[in-house]
């Protein structure tokens, strides 16, 4: 019968794409672990996929310790962030009149009210573009894995090679030790007996 393929948990692959000045680079990584765990990076626009992503994930590894990230850049206007008017009236309000120990009156800047949470929010998706989204990194998914499984493959057959080497190492030494057995137990046999006819030397 034919002998069950080898696979090691150690593995990368990539996969890349550009649509519509948009750009995508993914990355997946995996290492030796008894049971599977995924670490995934997405965009914020994208953490929506997670659950899709481990799920497709797990279906394939199986086992390993995985990291997944996913850079994007997008170029368009329709990527730029919107500014959510009521929070940022809201921190207006906090910080309009108030003063600071020592009669210190605070200035923030613009950037700093935006970077406040809440202020700035990504750009909601309509079904059509999550659709779009979830097809381009599906695919790009699917690209990387078929990668990292075919280093999984090519590193269990370095393995196999490697184990098959020092069994038949160990089975030369085996046979070496079987071929030499009896003259070791000659030779303790003799040593025993000369021992036993020495002269007693209480006598």
């Amino acid at each position: 019968a034919e002998s069950r393929m080898i696979q090691s948990m150690t593995g990368y692959g990539g996969s890349q794409h550009a649509e519509d000045s948009v750009s995508y680079a993914l990355e997946v990584r995996s290492v030796n672990n008894r049971y599977f765990k995924a670490n995934i990076k997405l965009p914020e626009s994208l953490q929506y996929f997670e659950a899709e992503i481990d799920k497709l994930l797990r279906r394939t590894l199986q086992r390993g310790s995985v990291t997944y990230v996913l850079r994007m850049r997008n170029s368009s206007a329709s990527a730029a962030y919107e500014i959510n008017q009521e929070a940022l009236s809201r921190y207006l309000e906090q910080l309009d009149g108030m003063t600071l120990p020592g009669r210190i009156t605070p200035s923030v800047d613009i950037a700093t009210l935006l970077a406040m949470p809440g202020v700035c929010q990504a750009p909601e998706r309509d079904e059509a573009e999550r659709e779009k989204a979830w097809t381009i990194l599906d695919r790009l998914t699917r690209e990387a894995l078929d990668r990292l499984v075919a280093m999984r493959h090519t590193e269990g057959q370095a393995l196999k090679d490697d184990l098959l080497h020092h069994a038949e190492e160990v089975r030369k030494l085996a046979l070496e030790i079987e071929k030499r057995a009896p003259g070791v137990i000659e030779e303790i046999d003799t040593a025993q007996t000369n021992v036993l006819s020495m002269p007693d030397p209480s006598h």
